[in-house]
């Protein structure tokens, strides 16, 4: 059986990580067979380059992988892309027209971001994956096909289907094998290696001798969180060579660099105040205050658990607590998000005087709001709209703390 370093070579991809190197090994097991498999993970973690690989060690490897992108189909013609159409069979049909199931027979067909596909599909896709059966759109005849379905999405399809987004029936026949892609943030020891393969192929395409970066450029990469994963990786990378690549890259370079892509992305940070520009101190505050902003943020959605846990418990006599105080000193050179989970204790103060003393107590802030989020969950029947609805935190915020805390069902 073909090892997991002839897979990474044969299939361009980088890394060494316990959690990449699991998911290659199962890959020459899972792609001899043709059973679905379901490929999940944030985007730009590199779904498709797994379903290269699932498809070029398959028996189908010699015939078609074709590649639909379901979400950048408008819905009104995803229909007629996956299955076909005749002639005439909606205003500009001038001609009958395969689709892409009829195209890629014998072969895999790769769906991406499925969890974008209209309910409408969804139906006509189960059929084909049950029995090889299709139509083409404006035609009564029954086709049939022979095609190995591998999808992807970076959605959390369970969700999808307690919203009634997405077919229950279709999720379970998905699902059949399913392997998750781990987020870059999560493979940090990959970041230098990824770093270095795109930094060596930007080298020879735009035909430039780099000089370098820095250890200190090297460790804020790592210690970056990269939303946008290998693809931000990468692209930030293209840029650092091309506009910088000239001169020692160092640790100032790439601040800037991050600091731009996260104005870019960013879409609920405020404006940073204008200061004077080209300057270090400026790029430090900017930094800074996105930093804190961002803590801002964690902190009002544990404000907003912890008074919904209060709301659910019997009322007790307001006690003031005393938080440990920040060091901001230990996030120099980082670009890490600030995290509520550097605040895990509060202490309860003494009660005052004239009043019976009780012994110290210390509550773990991640207990009660593991409680908070479990018992709003129970309370919903696994509903998470409802769920962060009730605790007044967005559904991503949920979602990361149903992760965090192992909620998942």
């Amino acid at each position: 059986m073909i090892s997991v370093d002839e897979i990474k070579n044969r299939f361009d991809i980088l890394g060494n990580s316990r959690q990449l190197n699991d998911i290659l090994k199962l890959i020459p097991q899972i792609a001899r067979t043709d059973i679905t498999v379901l490929i999940t993970g944030e985007s730009g973690t590199g779904k498709e380059v797994i379903s290269q690989a699932l498809h070029g060690l398959s028996p189908r490897a010699n015939e078609k992988l074709m590649i639909v992108n379901c979400g950048a189909i408008p819905e009104g013609i995803l229909e007629s892309e996956l299955f076909g159409h005749e002639k005439g069979a909606f205003t500009g049909a001038v001609e009958a027209r395969k689709g892409y199931f009829e195209l890629a027979n014998n072969g895999t067909l790769f769906l991406d971001e499925i969890g974008d596909m209209p309910l409408s599909v969804q139906v006509k896709l189960l059929r084909v994956l049950e029995s090889g059966e299709y139509m083409r759109v404006g035609s009564s005849q029954v086709r049939k096909t022979d095609v190995r379905v591998v999808a992807a999405t970076n959605k959390d399809l369970l969700y999808e289907v307690q919203a009634k987004k997405f077919r229950e029936d279709l999720y379970y026949r998905l699902r059949a094998v399913q392997l998750h892609l781990p987020p870059l943030h999560e493979r940090r020891d990959d970041i230098p290696v990824l770093f270095q393969a795109f930094w060596l192929e930007f080298s020879r395409k735009y035909n430039i001798h780099p000089v370098g970066l820095t250890k200190d450029a090297i460790d804020m990469l790592v210690n970056y969180h990269w939303p946008g994963n290998v693809r931000e990786l990468r692209n930030l990378t293209e840029s650092v060579l091309v506009l910088d690549g000239a001169h020692l890259v160092d640790e100032q370079i790439i601040r800037k660099y991050l600091i731009q892509q996260s104005q870019n992305v960013s879409t609920r940070l405020p404006a940073i105040p204008e200061k004077p520009s080209g300057t270090h101190d400026k790029m430090e505050m900017e930094y800074l205050y996105r930093m804190m902003v961002d803590l801002k943020t964690e902190l009002m959605d544990i404000k907003n658990v912890l008074r919904h846990l209060s709301s659910h418990q019997q009322p007790v006599a307001p006690v003031p607590v005393v938080a440990q105080p920040v060091n901001f000193d230990q996030y120099s050179g980082k670009l890490l998000p600030a995290s509520a989970s550097h605040f895990t204790e509060f202490h309860v103060e003494k009660e005052p005087e004239n009043q019976p003393v009780k012994e110290e107590q210390s509550f773990s802030l991640t207990d009660m709001e593991k409680k908070a989020v479990e018992e709003a969950l129970n309370r919903h029947t696994g509903n998470r709209r409802k769920a962060a609805e009730e605790l007044k935190i967005s559904e991503r915020t949920l979602y990361r703390k149903i992760k965090e805390y192992g909620l998942e069902p």
